[in-house]
């Protein structure tokens, strides 16, 4: 049973890291297109053109 017990165990933390890199990427990547975004869009760039 203990080992049972612990094999799930190790399975809720796979799940936990798997999320948290999910979590991560998920985040990067939208980073990554608001900064396109402000790259790309008139709006974002006129500071720059003044």
């Amino acid at each position: 049973m203990t080992q049972m017990n612990q094999s799930v165990g190790n399975m809720d933390q796979n799940i936990n890291q798997m999320r948290m890199v999910m979590a991560y990427q998920m985040g990067a990547i939208n980073a990554q297109m608001d900064q396109m975004n402000t790259r790309m869009s008139p709006m974002g760039l006129m500071p720059f053109n003044w």
